[in-house]
């Protein structure tokens, strides 16, 4: 007795290099002719030349090799024949590419200081009581909508963040664009007002087609403002920025979702709200970067979580504005942010009352070397031998177990960021080992680097 066993549709989340996201569902004997028919239909009509590929770049689908003859009795490739398509995990963006897109050669840039302020992969699911609570994607009348993808993370406090937002939606509650920075970025509230998340749609990033701030010009996927990571790319590593720190540094709980609302922003001037691919990264309240006060007040345990991570995860841009300020107590009095001066609330921060948060972790893991910037490697506090503490730590360090993490956890970013990872890991590890401070180390990296010709 034959039993036909069915086969789970699987579910592609295919970004246009525009930053449109659009999930489709994909069975395995669709073929490629019925799956190219639709997303003509949805509007995407130049596929000659196209290929369907995975963010991290190593699975690619061409769609212009065949011809849409369905009804010609020529059997039409299967999408699955290749092996190629359900190499994709389930709900992993896959990039769209209507042409070639340049290949990322090194390329030294300047850093830029004062740039923005502030496992498998699949929806993020929930129980049968969690969903008649709050389902995992959210879509209301005023045209808001969040879905996260992946598993990683902090599930409750996604969870947590995924209802707030839905309550400022259901509110009519508008988000905050911030004007701070080259990128989109904004900040969405809950039925209250507390804010409480940072998003940054990828299709906005520096260089993005929809960048709301005038710095257009390229697709995404193609070399970026630091041309070692690619436009479109940075939200994945805010994602495993956070993934890997595991709240050593105290790295926001952050998380890629897809996500719609009337307040991201569209050159084109389309009237229709589009999904797009965003990083959720959970708002920390704070009175101040570290461009705003001095850094005598740092306690020198902040300094050297935030230098660890920075140099384990390679940041080429970490400046004064994406370390918050932020008090431990917060009773304790000080200044609403926006209000009064730093002078008029010295009273409120002294060297036990403070803390440093890292944000903005778009530029670290880049694809290939480049020269770093760390705003902390002139504090004094660098130049400070670590603790027995931080050496255990740095000591316990696996890059081997922190790949497989990423590869299960976030399979988009790609194979030459997790070598970068390699490397910085075994850089910090042997000279943590040698008696080397962040000072030291720090100041190796960020020298001019040899033997490497500019373009």
């Amino acid at each position: 007795m034959l039993i036909e066993t069915r086969v789970r549709a699987k579910e592609l989340l295919v970004q246009t290099v525009q930053g449109d996201v659009i999930a489709l569902s994909v069975d395995r004997d669709e073929t490629l002719a019925s799956f190219k028919k639709r997303l003509q239909n949805i509007g995407i009509w130049n596929l000659e030349k196209a290929t369907l590929e995975s963010l991290n770049g190593s699975l690619r689908i061409p769609l212009g090799e065949y011809s849409d003859r369905e009804d010609t009795g020529i059997s039409s490739p299967q999408l699955h024949a290749s092996g190629r398509l359900r190499d994709f995990p389930n709900g992993v963006p896959v990039l769209l590419k209507e042409a070639s897109v340049p290949e990322l050669k090194h390329r030294r840039s300047l850093s830029s200081p004062n740039l923005s302020p502030a496992g498998q992969m699949g929806a993020l699911e929930f129980s049968e009581s969690e969903e008649s609570d709050s389902s995992s994607s959210t879509n209301h009348s005023n045209g808001g909508a969040i879905q996260f993808i992946g598993t990683g993370g902090n599930r409750r406090k996604l969870l947590r963040m995924q209802q707030q937002i839905r309550s400022g939606f259901e509110s009519g509650m508008v988000p905050q664009a911030l004007t701070e920075g080259l990128g989109g970025c904004y900040v969405f509230s809950s039925d209250t007002g507390k804010k409480i998340a940072v998003v940054k749609p990828t299709d906005e990033e520096p260089l993005a087609p929809n960048n709301p701030k005038g710095f257009v010009g390229r697709s995404l996927g193609e070399p970026g403002l630091k041309p070692t990571v690619r436009v479109g790319e940075a939200a994945v590593r805010e994602a495993a920025a956070y993934l890997l720190d595991q709240g050593f540094a105290k790295v926001p709980c952050t998380s890629l979702a897809r996500m719609s609302c009337r307040g991201f922003n569209y050159n084109d001037e389309r009237r229709v709200t589009k999904t797009k691919l965003v990083s959720v990264q959970e708002f920390v309240e704070h009175q101040y970067d570290a461009s705003d006060v001095g850094t005598a007040m740092f306690p020198v345990d902040a300094v050297h979580r935030i230098g660890i991570l920075d140099i384990r995860l390679f940041n080429t841009d970490r400046h004064s504005g994406n370390i918050l300020v932020a008090r431990k107590n917060a009773a304790f009095p000080g200044v609403v942010p926006g209000e009064g001066s730093p002078s008029s609330s010295k009273m409120g921060f002294s060297l036990p009352s403070v803390d440093l948060v890292p944000i903005d972790h778009g530029f670290c893991l880049p694809e290939t070397l480049e020269t770093v910037y760390f705003e902390w490697l002139h504090w004094p506090q660098a130049s400070m031998p670590f603790s027995s503490m931080e050496l255990e730590y740095i000591a316990r360090l696996d890059h081997r177990s922190d790949i497989a993490m990423l590869n299960r956890e976030l399979p988009m970013l790609r194979v030459q960021s997790l070598r970068i990872l390699e490397i910085s890991t075994g850089l910090l590890k042997m000279c943590a080992s040698s008696g080397l401070n962040l000072a030291e180390i720090g100041s190796g990296m960020s020298k001019p680097l040899a033997g490497v010709d500019d373009e």
